[in-house]
């Protein structure tokens, strides 16, 4: 189930002298993600187990995984965070929650275009710092804070900041 290649025969799009059939080429191919670092994986036709890992380096690194989950008596289904991780997530979605509550009254009293643009741009930037912070957390890099919302007018997300959270 590698590769399934259909050739068969359409009618072309739009006027077509005398209903002229034409050739339909169409490939599929089968990827799956790689176990340990998700990328994907095109898989090989032949027989055979499918491959689970894209280098040997991420079998190698799942391999220490589970040996490692197994000495800690961690289920397959147990995730593992540091606190400092959490922390950080933690900081990111309130920082997005005081842009929510500040889009929600700039837009009660103000809903122009440019209004909208302003509150737009806003909670976009409140937003991707958190995506980032969740790719790092699946790539298995240390996730960083980002820098303070430095937006005039939010609710106290700055004051929260400097409580050293």
């Amino acid at each position: 189930m590698a590769q399934i290649v259909a050739w068969g025969l359409a009618t072309a799009p739009g006027p077509s002298p005398e209903g002229a059939a034409w050739p339909i080429f169409v490939t599929v191919t089968d990827f799956r993600p790689c176990a340990w670092c998700g990328r994907p994986i095109e898989q090989s036709g032949g027989r055979g187990r499918p491959r689970a890992y894209c280098r040997r380096s991420c079998r190698q690194r799942d391999f220490e995984a589970r040996r490692r989950a197994r000495e800690l008596g961690l289920a397959e289904t147990d995730l593992v965070v540091t606190r400092r991780q959490v922390e950080v997530l933690d900081d990111l979605v309130y920082v997005l929650g005081c842009a929510v509550a500040d889009v929600d009254a700039q837009l009660a009293s103000d809903r122009s275009a440019a209004q909208l643009e302003r509150s737009l741009s806003w909670l976009l930037e409140a937003a991707r710092p958190l995506l980032s912070a969740g790719e790092h957390l699946r790539g298995g890099q240390p996730a960083t804070p980002a820098p303070a919302a430095s937006r005039a007018g939010t609710t106290d997300g700055a004051a929260r900041e400097g409580n050293g959270a």
